[in-house]
């Protein structure tokens, strides 16, 4: 059961505009292993534990994609500071984990990831194309840490097609539409997984340390982002306050889960 806790957390990160599901799963201390468990799917373990794994993410994106829909701009300022807080929980742990020598790729995690983010292009595409290019954003986003798939698809323009699509995935008027649509988006996703994955778990395993800077680099970066982009409803001491308490309640949930996740 808490495994796909864990995965419906990570998926609604995944939704939520600027926040990372790769830096969640790092807050959560599955990010290894879902790496590691997609390197070997074959056995039947590690399918076991992507099942559950992505029955959380999917149950999450559905649920809540309709939901944002409508009222991503009400209730984000309240999500962004409960996933700061998880996200923040991470950093002591990573810090440990980085050799000094090897802080030059913190730096390099930290300058990239902001200038992926701020990468700007408004493109006009076809549906069939759309599918495939989110395909391939939602694959890269989920893998590499840090690297917000909504900041990306909201700076190509395409973040409104992503959300409407998950919310209309079971509505058969639109089944036509959305085979257009989804055929192409996990042809684009399973073939830059099958690179990314075959990357990822070649550098975490024979270079953890640097790669361990690289995921603090985008780690601090994500919250720099996150921060970044905070609108208050109102500037004044009762949501500030508000927004302190859910980062707190955010780094006490990671903290548990984490807790949890080593027993």
């Amino acid at each position: 059961m808490k495994l796909i806790l864990k995965g419906f957390i990570i998926g609604l990160a995944k939704i939520l505009p600027g926040i990372s599901g790769s830096v969640i799963a790092i807050s959560l201390n599955e990010y290894k292993n879902i790496i590691e468990s997609l390197n070997n799917i074959a056995n039947k373990k590690n399918m076991y534990y992507l099942i559950k794994i992505c029955l959380g993410m999917i149950v999450a994106i559905v649920l809540l994609s309709k939901l944002l829909f409508n009222y991503i701009d009400k209730y984000s300022f309240y999500m962004f500071a409960l996933f700061v807080g998880l996200i923040i929980g991470t950093v002591p742990k990573m810090i440990r984990k980085v050799n000094k020598n090897n802080y030059i790729f913190v730096i390099i995690g930290f300058i990239s990831l902001v200038w992926i983010n701020n990468f700007n292009i408004n493109i006009k595409l076809n549906i069939l194309f759309k599918g495939f290019i989110i395909g391939m954003i939602e694959s890269i986003s989920t893998i590499i840490p840090g690297i917000s798939g909504t900041a990306i698809l909201t700076n190509f323009g395409l973040y409104k097609e992503y959300l409407y699509r998950w919310s209309k995935i079971f509505d058969l008027t639109s089944l036509t539409s959305n085979l257009a649509y989804y055929i192409p988006f996990l042809i684009g996703l399973i073939i830059i997984s099958i690179i990314l994955i075959k990357i990822i778990d070649n550098m975490l395993n024979k270079h953890e340390n640097k790669s361990n800077g690289l995921i603090l680099g985008f780690i601090l970066a994500s919250i720099f982002l996150l921060l970044k982009k905070v609108s208050f409803p109102k500037f004044s001491l009762i949501y500030i306050t508000t927004f302190m308490v859910i980062i707190i309640v955010g780094f006490i949930i990671g903290y548990l889960l984490d807790y949890i996740s080593n027993k």
